[in-house]
């Protein structure tokens, strides 16, 4: 069963043409949009954290 899989050449699977294209959209994003989108991933997470504690603790007492 084994021996009827064609074997890949990983050289020609890591080298793949679509690797070198550019992303327009990365290209296009301003850092400054970046930082944002960052600043307000961290807030989120830290928030519904928060939001997990103040459930243990309403919870609790």
């Amino acid at each position: 069963m084994f021996k009827e899989v064609a074997e890949t050449n990983c050289n020609k699977v890591r080298d793949h043409p679509s690797d070198e294209a550019s992303n327009e959209a990365y290209d296009d994003e301003s850092p400054e949009g970046r930082n944002w989108a960052i600043l307000l991933t961290l807030f989120s997470v830290i928030l519904v954290q928060l939001a997990g504690i103040a459930l243990i603790v309403w919870a609790v007492f």
